[in-house]
């Protein structure tokens, strides 16, 4: 991903957006998914000098990206499902908040939001998780308020 980064900044891409994982920083790493998520041999990236699970990686690759100097966003969704665009609320917070407690992120509105990350002058440089509130409906395009509060990586 360094190197995807560096070549998109030489050619002029104004922004990088990267779909990560929710619960992918080391913090969480006692959480019950992440355990099960980062397995080493579970997800094959083993071997003998390194043992890392498939949540470091993505979190090492995240590193990465902000360490490039390109400018980012990097969305965290919880647990993906179908469901058509609109028809959830999209919650989004800052890193880490773990907003979902359990709510999953359709992929219609993962996509939507990535879109709008692209362009949206507040995006720039943040990490945010998303998921979608299923209980109330949502519009067909994310509405540019739901990064309000939302802050750039330090």
């Amino acid at each position: 991903l360094g190197v995807l980064a560096q070549v998109a900044k030489k050619q002029g891409v104004r922004r990088v957006v990267m779909i990560s994982s929710m619960l992918v920083d080391p913090v969480n790493r006692f959480h019950f998914i992440r355990i099960i998520l980062n397995s080493p041999i579970l997800s094959g990236f083993y071997g003998l000098f390194h043992f890392k699970g498939l949540m470091d990686l993505k979190f090492d690759g995240e590193n990465l990206l902000r360490q490039s100097g390109q400018e980012y966003t990097i969305v965290r969704p919880g647990a993906l499902c179908d469901g058509p665009l609109g028809a959830a609320k999209v919650l989004v917070a800052q890193t880490n908040s773990v907003i979902t407690g359990g709510k999953k992120s359709t992929r219609a509105d993962v996509a939507a939001f990535c879109v709008m990350a692209a362009e949206h002058e507040k995006a720039a440089n943040v990490t945010v998780e998303i998921a979608s509130d299923l209980t109330s409906k949502g519009s067909t395009t994310v509405p540019k308020g739901v990064l309000n509060g939302i802050t750039p990586d330090n």
